[in-house]
């Protein structure tokens, strides 16, 4: 048991550190699957289209800022011409064709209160287109800013993508290292475990019996030393004895 036993601490800690690659791989397939997924060719599609229409609706916005520009100096222009014809005398030549005004003033002011009305329409009108080609403007700046954070998130995502698929790849060339003695699965550490504690019991056992193998053989080497004294003792006390019965005193040996 003892031999089967002897590799058991170094495959638990083999073991041990096949299971925490095991849970990094886990942990690192775990992260990936939770990345939202991203249409990165459509985002970009998406953005082409967004900073074309942000260039369109600027382009529509100058030509509106220029057209009210244009309106604001054709009414002025009328209204000036109106104001001035207001205050002119029909008798005097007309300050457009040099002719006298005479019978025509009354058509002339009609003319420039038309020319006002029409310039004042006008700048209406191109009033309006302004203030629209600004809503316009302001909703397709949304857009690309829109079209930019969808286009940011997805390049972020597809960095963090590759970034976790290449972790998950050099961990699971760990693993696969780290499993092979275990057939290239994560062990049960429960199992390596228990093999681990049965090989430390023994190893604490047999340092005792080897220990009470020591004490046996100093008892022994006790034993013998003791037997040999006793021994010594018999042979010490023969020897008295011999002598005492050469000085035993024999009367009949002296009649």
């Amino acid at each position: 048991e003892r031999a089967e036993l002897a590799d058991a601490p170094a495959r638990l800690a083999a073991g041990e550190r096949a299971a925490e690659i095991g849970a990094e791989v886990a942990r690192v397939e775990a992260d990936l699957a939770a990345l939202p997924e991203h249409d990165a060719a459509g985002a970009l599609a998406g953005l082409e289209a967004a900073r074309e229409g942000l260039r369109a609706a600027e382009r529509a916005h100058t030509q509106a800022e220029s057209d009210r520009q244009r309106a604001d100096r054709e009414f002025a222009s009328a209204q000036a011409t109106l104001d001035r014809a207001a205050e002119a005398d029909p008798s005097e030549p007309c300050p457009t064709c040099g002719r006298p005004l005479g019978e025509d003033f009354k058509g002339y002011l009609a003319h420039c209160r038309r020319a006002v009305r029409d310039a004042k329409r006008a700048a209406t009108g191109v009033a309006r287109a302004l203030k629209e080609a600004a809503a316009a403007l302001k909703a397709a700046t949304a857009r690309e800013a829109d079209a930019v954070r969808v286009g940011e998130e997805a390049r972020r995502g597809d960095e963090a993508r590759g970034r976790l698929n290449a972790q998950a790849g050099e961990l699971r060339e760990r693993l696969a290292a780290a499993a092979a003695p275990f057939d290239g699965a994560v062990p049960d550490l429960d199992g390596l475990r228990e093999r681990a504690e049965r090989a430390a019991e023994l190893k604490e056992l047999l340092a005792g019996l080897r220990a009470e193998s020591k004490h046996l053989v100093a008892a022994r080497a006790d034993l013998e030393r003791a037997a040999s004294d006793v021994e010594a003792a018999r042979a010490g006390l023969a020897e008295l004895d011999r002598q005492e019965a050469d000085l035993a005193f024999e009367p009949e040996e002296h009649e």
